[in-house]
């Protein structure tokens, strides 16, 4: 909703349990071209938007780069041109998936070096020094499970 409402040329997306140590944001501005959709940390994602590897089903399936949600900066007016954001843990999974069947992900999609997790493993990253953004994987997750609640108010679209 807050995109939809959005006056700006750009949105600056990001979790709420990251920490900021130093702005990237002109850097990413600077990166910015006519035609590209987001800058940001780009994850080896599955089709249905968890890391791809972490769900046995996927060892038999392609994957795509998913602009990760936990900070990225998006074009507005290019953000309306693929499947919007859903209700998810990866709520830009649907938009990735679109962006990479049209064949375009490695054309509208930048990341920004130094950009990444800085805490926890994945299955296919690892931790890296935090340069612009600190960002402990499954934060907020991690957080509403201590105080009782579910991963994510309302269920996970599919």
């Amino acid at each position: 909703m807050a995109i939809k409402m959005c006056e700006t040329k750009y949105a600056l997306i990001f979790d709420s349990d990251i920490v900021m140590i130093k702005s990237p944001v002109q850097k990413m501005v600077d990166m910015m071209e006519a035609d590209t959709y987001g800058i940001g940390y780009l994850e080896k994602t599955a089709y249905d938007g968890f890391e791809y590897g972490a769900k046995k089903e996927h060892k038999h399936q392609n994957w795509m780069f998913m602009l990760h949600p936990f900070f990225h900066l998006l074009q507005v007016e290019n953000y309306f041109k693929f499947y919007p954001y859903v209700h998810h843990g990866a709520p830009c999974f649907k938009a990735a998936l679109d962006i990479h069947m049209k064949g375009l992900t490695h054309k509208i999609i930048k990341a920004l070096p130094g950009l990444g997790h800085t805490g926890g493993k994945g299955w296919n990253w690892k931790p890296v020094p935090p340069e612009w953004v600190i960002h402990n994987t499954a934060g907020t997750r991690n957080d509403r499970r201590r105080k009782g609640k579910p991963e994510i108010e309302l269920g996970w679209e599919r």
